[in-house]
């Protein structure tokens, strides 16, 4: 089937502008993941502008991850791989780390944890709980270098993710590691916080042990609602001691 686009001789970044509606005859379906777009002269012919313009065009499509290019027989869509997902992810966290970021990103955790901690129990995966343990291990080792304690942390809940039986669950909050560890350690302000937050982790586990997928679900919650309530906290007692009242 023909490909049909609009002229773009006369307008702005002619590139850019050949990209924009390549990438939305991809999306929209018109060519499918594995098909090949018309060849460069066709592009060329079609979109009014040299061969050149559209090769730099199909070179940001395929920076993008849309297409691929196959030597000696030209340009496919290209299928989108988990990874770039991620990719995305880890971006996203590493340039928006404001405190309203991290809130937001705290409640997707509540709602995506909170699941992925009742499937691991449903699933009893014997592996992940071995693992469990011996980060819980680290984390009671760690009690006093909370660089390694935020890290195992994180390390818990990511590998309950991995371990919950669906890939976009970790490929979510996998990216969020750095930015997590960061704030968890601005809230490790005394020795009861680094405690409960231990304890926390053993209770979770705990009822992963038990097969009780009601009270994992709940002490996980929990868990993450409290570390949102108690930043918060942390966060008005600085700003009230900074303004002096």
């Amino acid at each position: 089937m023909a490909m049909k686009f609009q002229s773009v001789r006369n307008a702005g970044k002619l590139s850019e502008l050949v990209r924009n509606q390549l990438e939305k005859a991809i999306l929209s379906g018109e060519v499918k993941v594995n098909e090949q777009l018309p060849t460069e002269a066709t592009l060329g012919a079609s979109f009014g502008v040299s061969r050149t313009v559209i090769r730099e065009a199909l070179q940001r499509l395929e920076a993008q991850g849309l297409v691929q290019s196959r030597i000696g027989s030209g340009s496919y869509v290209a299928p989108y791989p988990m990874d770039q997902v991620k990719t995305v992810m880890e971006r996203f966290a590493a340039l928006n780390q404001q405190t309203d970021t991290f809130l937001h990103l705290l409640d997707l955790r509540i709602v995506i944890e909170t699941e992925t901690c009742g499937r691991l129990t449903e699933r009893h995966d014997a592996a992940a709980i071995s693992d469990l343990r011996a980060i819980v291990r680290q984390m009671a080792k760690s009690r006093e270098d909370l660089v390694q304690f935020a890290n195992a942390d994180m390390d818990f809940h990511i590998r309950i993710a991995r371990a919950s039986g669906n890939p976009f669950f970790p490929t979510i909050l996998e990216p969020l590691k750095n930015i997590g560890q960061a704030f968890s350690l601005a809230t490790y302000e005394s020795k009861a916080v680094i405690e409960r937050t231990y304890q926390d982790h053993r209770a979770i586990l705990q009822a992963v042990i038990d097969g009780d997928a009601q009270t994992s679900r709940r002490r996980m919650h929990d868990h993450i609602a409290y570390s949102k309530t108690h930043y918060l906290e942390l966060q008005a007692r600085l700003e009230s001691a900074a303004s002096g009242f």
